[in-house]
């Protein structure tokens, strides 16, 4: 059973989408899950990571952690990899669901390709968008469907204005939510996609084999096979193990290809 993985992205900077991260911890914190939260891209700073903390995350880490003070024209296949082992450490410490933020607006290349990338069309469950005002909205949930990307609703600075919540309930096909339905514990579960008594069923990997994936970092043996924690990763190598868990495990090449016969490990 992996954790659900819903990513937020937004029409630009300051659209509310660390907002409607925080909120939604806030709510399935409440609720009594175990959110886990991560910045994908974006510039190095700790005020995100502590606005996580503080809306109860299980656990938050960030681009940082895996080796980025900056994420700036870093090639698509080393960030679909940064997000991969983001994914892999917060599904480590026990987050049932995870959000994964991504900066900037749709419409930057970079986050394109990172939403065509393997990893993004098989294992991200829903987007949330955040938009600054209603044409943003509507546009940005179209722009998406068009892309194939399932949209689970909207939200981000617009909402504070109910006119401009009028005009996007007009022409938006994805549900809009203010940021006290995002906190709702109830609303939470629901938005996310989880049942309101246990976590729903995903369905199991088959077509993505994290094994195949190889961070650049050195020195795999000195690292604690036990999980690493936020902060502790550079100077690591490691690879990807367990196909339906995203569990970090210790494994030499003999043992990976044994455990997972199909996998093909780089060398």
């Amino acid at each position: 059973m992996r954790p659900r993985i819903i990513v937020v992205l937004g029409t630009s900077m300051n659209s509310g989408k660390t907002t409607i991260n925080r909120q939604l911890v806030s709510g399935l914190s409440r609720a009594g899950r175990r959110p886990g939260a991560a910045k994908v891209t974006g510039t190095g700073s700790g005020g995100d990571f502590w606005v996580m903390a503080d809306a109860g995350a299980h656990a938050v880490a960030d681009f940082t952690d895996v080796g980025y003070a900056s994420t700036y024209k870093i090639p698509t296949d080393l960030l679909e990899k940064a997000a991969i082992d983001l994914v892999t450490h917060l599904s480590s410490q026990g987050c049932g669901v995870i959000l994964l933020e991504i900066a900037d607006g749709l419409l930057h290349q970079q986050n394109i390709e990172l939403l065509q990338t393997d990893f993004f069309r098989t294992f991200v469950d829903g987007v949330m968008f955040a938009a600054c005002d209603s044409m943003g909205a509507v546009l940005g949930v179209s722009q998406l469907q068009a892309l194939g990307v399932p949209v689970l609703g909207v939200s981000g600075s617009f909402t504070a204005s109910e006119l401009l919540v009028k005009e996007a309930a007009r022409a938006c096909s994805a549900p809009i939510y203010t940021k006290e339905e995002l906190a709702d514990p109830v609303r939470a579960i629901e938005i996310v996609g989880l049942t309101t008594d246990a976590a729903a069923p995903s369905p199991p990997i088959e077509t993505f084999n994290p094994a195949t994936y190889y961070v650049g970092y050195r020195d795999r043996r000195s690292r604690d096979a036990r999980g690493l924690k936020a902060g502790q990763w550079r100077g690591k190598e490691r690879r990807l193990q367990s196909l339906n868990g995203f569990h970090v495990g210790d494994f030499g090449i003999a043992e990976t290809a044994a455990a997972h016969p199909s996998a093909s490990v780089a060398p």
